[in-house]
């Protein structure tokens, strides 16, 4: 006679006293190999619904790591919704969030304020994946205190999102059309990246505040698909340091910020300006008989040599 021995089912654990949480790393263009992603400290908090019933669990680890220990307890269900920041709205089907419109600047980082973080899951293992898009952009003047980005078309970028518990859909309320990074004085030099809502942009323009009050900003009428979790690449400030050198015998030359007026006796009967090649950045204020204004464009310049030279020759 034959036996034959089957090993017992594992039984199904009646609730869960703890979740391993990780969040999703969000990519960074710039280098592949340091992507952006939130990081975890003791005594964060998330939500965890069940299906039923709404618990918190909060985080008893100090590593900073992307995955976490979080303890609470909840039913095992099977079905698990798990949101950050924690939400008490995440049961009634639609979990609202707070995108501030003034973020804090973190140089080659994103602020942990600025994350939302939405997972799914049939066990105590969840990955949250972001909610959010993230713009960035570079600066290398040091003066600069805070950016602020607008859309071309006024697009909603902050405000409280709504998102729904069945499909992670997003839709704005009290929207706000530009959003402010901002430290606690001038920023160090280097890659910043704004949280927004995810579209796509109709244009953009991005204001630079330096230290002072003075404003340049860079400006595109391009479109700019800003995905969840995925960072777009606006562009930098460097070309916004432009100057002009005027290269010229006899005329006089008056600069003053970012015009520059080049001018003739009066009854000079012939004398003729061009400009080097590559500078279509720079515009043609006014010229007459005996004088020209050249006019920086900062909100239409493009990366490359910084430099204009106008040469001026003199028939006389």
């Amino acid at each position: 006679m034959m036996l034959s021995c089957t090993e017992p089912a594992a039984e199904k654990e009646a609730a869960y006293t703890h979740f391993f949480v990780t969040a999703e790393d969000v990519a960074n263009p710039a280098d592949e190999n340091a992507p952006f992603g939130r990081k975890w400290s003791k005594g964060e908090e998330v939500s965890v619904w069940n299906g039923k019933t709404l618990s918190i669990f909060t985080s008893s680890q100090e590593n900073k790591g992307k995955t976490s220990l979080f303890f609470g307890e909840t039913e095992n269900t099977g079905n698990f919704l798990v949101c950050y920041p924690a939400d008490d709205n995440v049961g009634t089907g639609e979990m609202t969030f707070e995108v501030p419109a003034q973020q804090k600047a973190v140089e080659g980082g994103i602020s942990d304020e600025s994350y939302v973080l939405v997972g799914k899951s049939d066990n105590n293992y969840v990955k949250l994946a972001n909610m959010l898009g993230y713009v960035s952009v570079t600066i290398e003047r040091e003066n600069i205190v805070s950016m602020v980005l607008e859309t071309g078309n006024k697009a909603a970028l902050a405000g409280t999102v709504a998102v729904s518990s069945s499909d992670l859909s997003c839709t704005v309320k009290n929207a706000e059309n530009s959003v402010e990074l901002r430290g606690s004085g001038a920023l160090t030099p280097g890659t910043y990246v704004f949280a927004v809502v995810p579209q796509t942009f109709a244009g953009y323009k991005v204001t630079f505040v330096a230290e002072g009050g003075q404003e340049t900003a860079i400006e595109s009428s391009e479109s700019v698909e800003v995905k969840a979790g995925k960072v777009a690449f606006l562009g930098d400030d460097a070309y916004l340091n432009a100057s002009l050198s005027v290269v010229c015998e006899n005329p006089e030359v008056v600069q003053k910020g970012d015009q520059v007026v080049i001018s003739v006796d009066s009854g000079n009967a012939g004398w003729t300006w061009a400009l080097s090649s590559g500078c279509d950045w720079l515009d043609v204020a006014q010229e007459n008989e005996n004088s020209i204004v050249l006019q920086l464009n900062r909100t239409h310049l493009t990366a490359g040599d910084l430099t204009a030279e106008v040469t001026v020759t003199n028939d006389l």
